[in-house]
């Protein structure tokens, strides 16, 4: 085997302060591995107007960070870099400009000549500049069938194209209404701040497990939100960069594999979210957590079985959760390689297990596992 538990420990402890990433200060067993940047995504056409429907103070949501043991800066700065990379895919989009200006400058038309779009303007259009406009701009029902009356073939794919993205919205706006129908009905109870809560990685073998804690504004939407298991890695790296931006308050917390030896998976499942919600600048006013956890808190909470694929506010957990142990996961990778982590993330794939009966359990490997014990 190679490194040790202490080293180990010292990389799933370190985290940084959102003020100064070099100024760190001591806590308790809890770890925080934190993304607070203020991205910006470039989203496609269908993600352009939520900023418009949601309260994007979440200033509130921006916090103090602690760990353990000394940080291993270098080691920090990686997670640093991962931030940026996200930072620059999402630059180009700024919300205090109207209609994407930096774009106009290559454009071919003058949208303002074509504001109020008719059928004697669209045959005025070549194909091309009907496509660059509604790149820009989704049309309404109206427009769609003015665009297939149109008697050129390309129009009238265009106008099929543009129904089937038009049919997608509207299913993705559908699922997240549904999905929020009952934080509504808190909310009408005057439980205006409702904070998700969803773990990742309770059963891998290995790596530490985290939890998320997100409150979401009332009139917010994000196009695409769901289960983060559902979704592909890019999806949930994007949609974390959104929520992050977005929400009123959020925390990702991650306990040690150490730890977890140390009190069992579900106390330390319950310790994340417990810290997680500690944490926030805001005072939630009610609780809504995946599964069948329970929280000590005098905060009113309730269990949703399946939570993360039946509220928005615990499927936003989930993700921030799975995206921040999952980016640990392939930097542990770089040091444990011999176990695939940047594949498996931890779990007990048939190829993990086999990696554990070659070569033993690493320094991030849970002890308390039965798979893992046996073969140390």
């Amino acid at each position: 085997m190679s490194g040790g538990r202490k080293d180990k420990d010292n990389r799933e402890d370190r985290v940084h302060n959102n003020m100064d990433h070099d100024d760190y200060h001591n806590n308790d067993q809890a770890e925080h591995y934190d993304h607070h940047n203020n991205d910006e995504a470039e989203h496609e056409a269908e993600h352009n107007d939520h900023h418009n429907n949601c309260d994007t103070d979440h200033n509130n949501g921006h916090n103090d960070y602690s760990s353990d043991n000394d940080v291993n800066i270098k080691e920090n700065n990686k997670f640093k870099s991962h931030n940026n990379k996200h930072k620059n895919k999402y630059k180009h989009i700024d919300k205090n400009k109207d209609d994407n200006k930096n774009k106009d400058d290559n454009n071919e038309i003058d949208k303002q000549k074509y504001t109020e779009i008719s059928g004697e303007r669209i045959a005025d259009m070549t194909i091309k500049e009907l496509k660059q406009y509604f790149s820009l701009k989704q049309p309404d029902a109206e427009v769609i069938k003015l665009l297939k009356e149109d008697s050129r073939k390309g129009v009238q794919q265009l106008a099929k194209r543009l129904k089937k993205k038009q049919q997608r919205q509207d299913k993705l706006r559908q699922d997240w209404q549904q999905r929020e129908a009952y934080c509504d009905k808190l909310r009408n109870q005057g439980y205006n701040l409702i904070c998700g809560l969803d773990e990742a990685g309770r059963g891998p073998l290995a790596g530490p497990v985290a939890a998320g804690a997100v409150v979401l504004p009332a009139d917010c939407y994000l196009p695409g939100l769901d289960d983060s298991k559902k979704l592909s890695a890019a999806k949930r790296e994007e949609l974390a960069a959104w929520i992050q931006e977005i929400a009123l308050g959020w925390e990702v917390v991650l306990i040690s594999s150490s730890r977890i030896d140390e009190i069992n998976i579900l106390q330390a499942t319950c310790q994340a979210m417990e810290t997680a919600l500690k944490r926030l600048k805001l005072e939630p006013h009610y609780l809504l957590l995946d599964g069948e956890l329970e929280l000590s808190t005098s905060i009113p909470q309730e269990k949703v079985i399946d939570g993360d694929a039946r509220i928005n506010a615990i499927a936003a957990a989930s993700i921030l959760a799975k995206v921040t142990r999952d980016t640990l996961m392939e930097e542990y990778h770089q040091q444990y390689p011999q176990y695939n982590f940047a594949s498996n993330k931890g779990y007990g794939t048939a190829e993990h297990i086999a990696a554990l009966e070659k070569y033993g359990p690493s320094p991030i490997h849970r002890h308390s596992f039965a798979v893992v014990a046996k073969n140390a």
